[in-house]
Order: C-alpha cells, then structure tokens, then sequence
C-alpha cells in the first residue's frame, strides 16, 4: 500500500514484502524426501492456470528440505526463476501487518482497542485499530478510495500523503464494527499507526522486532523504485 510486505500492497507507495529461498539453507542430511508427484502436480497447475514462473519448498522439522523451480522470472528477459529469486508475497502482508500490531500492543506501545485518529489524522471517530485488522472499520477498499478521489488510476505510484489525502476524503461503507468489508485501506492504515506508536519506519521496526528474531534474514522492502536483485516479475 505504502512505499512490504509493505508487506503494503496497493500500488503507489506500498510497502511489498518479498522472500527467497537460498539453497544454502537446505540441509544437506535431512532424510530425503520424494516430491514426483508435487512436481507433476505444480507442473500441471503451472500450465492450466498460466503461472509464469513459482517456487517450491519442502519443510520438515522446521528444515528446508528440498527447493524446486519452475518457469521463468521474466518473460521478457527469459530469465529463470531459481532458488534465489524474489517474490513479492502481496495480500499475505496482511498477516504480517497484524503481527506487527500484536508485537507493538506486546511492547506497550499500543493497544488494539486504540482509535486509529490517536496515531494518524484522519476523520474516523470510533474506527479502532483492532477493527482495521479485522475488516469490521466500514472503510471502502483501497482502490475503490483511490479510484473515488483521483480517477481510475489505480495502478499509479502514490505517495503516503496522497494515499492518506483519499482516506480522508472517504465516506464509510457502514458504521464501525457493525459489519465485515474487505478493505486493504485499513491495513495501510494500520501499518501507519505501528510506526508512529514505535517511533521508526515501518519496516524498521519489522526488521528489529519481528522478522530478526524469528529467522527471516531474506525478507526485502518492494517499494516501485526500489531496484531488487532476483526480482520476480508480475503478470
């Protein structure tokens, strides 16, 4: 959404979380496993659904086990998708933005139950972080916001300004809390929020609290300009 996993995911400014596997972390003395029939499986699903290029990872025992590529990176370039390739992991930065949440709400600095207007100006009374996360805020989704405010131009870089220029502008969908409406405007906000209550950058502070201490050495930052080694292209 903002300029990953972020882990944001809109187009613009948005901060794309993105990972790779490395052969290095497979290990080399795990019993082996068979993966013939995955293979043939993905290979079959490559085709039908058109995929360009994916990855494949056996895991056992919290081991990487064994990688397996298919297809290309970019079509363009005929470039290969390998074991260190990079690809941007799009909606499943939600998750990520909540554990930023929860970590932040476990250090104190915030609670789930805080209105999201304490940490970003916007003219939400009663929308909470906790229904952000939830899709229970009555936000429309970002690009129903974006098309709203600036014109079909969903795919167009946006500055976080020109992103929180349109959230204000909005009109809920219904009151907050009262129902389920996906809306990815509520994560972009709710990423905001984790980095004023900690202080830094987002992704900063993902790096230090969550991604570090959990292992994720190759987690990267998708921001539009950012120049990416082993990059995935998307189709």
């Amino acid at each position: 959404m903002r300029n990953l996993l972020t882990m944001r995911t809109l187009p613009g400014k948005a901060f794309l979380l993105a990972c790779c596997l490395t052969v290095g972390q497979v290990a080399a003395a795990a019993p082996p496993v068979r993966a013939d029939a995955i293979d043939e499986y993905l290979t079959q699903q490559q085709a039908l659904r058109q995929i360009p290029g994916m990855a494949m990872a056996i895991v056992r025992g919290g081991r990487i086990e064994r990688v397996s590529t298919y297809g290309m990176a970019n079509l363009e370039t005929q470039t290969p998708v390998t074991a260190d390739s990079v690809f941007p992991i799009a909606s499943l930065d939600k998750a990520v933005t909540t554990s930023g949440v929860l970590k932040a709400a476990e250090l104190g600095k915030l609670t789930l139950d805080d209105p999201i207007a304490k940490f970003v100006d916007v003219p939400l009374p009663g929308v909470t972080l906790a229904m952000l996360l939830s899709h229970t805020s009555g936000l429309p989704d970002m690009s129903v916001i974006l098309a709203s405010y600036y014109g079909a131009h969903t795919f167009d870089a946006y500055t976080t300004a020109e992103l929180l220029a349109a959230v204000r502008a909005v009109t809920l969908n219904a009151p907050p809390g009262w129902q389920y409406s996906y809306s990815d405007a509520g994560l972009f906000l709710a990423q905001l929020a984790t980095e004023r209550a900690a202080g830094k950058p987002w992704f900063e502070f993902m790096q230090e609290s969550v991604f570090r201490p959990a292992g994720m050495t190759q987690v990267v930052e998708f921001g539009p300009r950012a120049i990416i080694p082993h990059r995935v292209s998307g189709y």
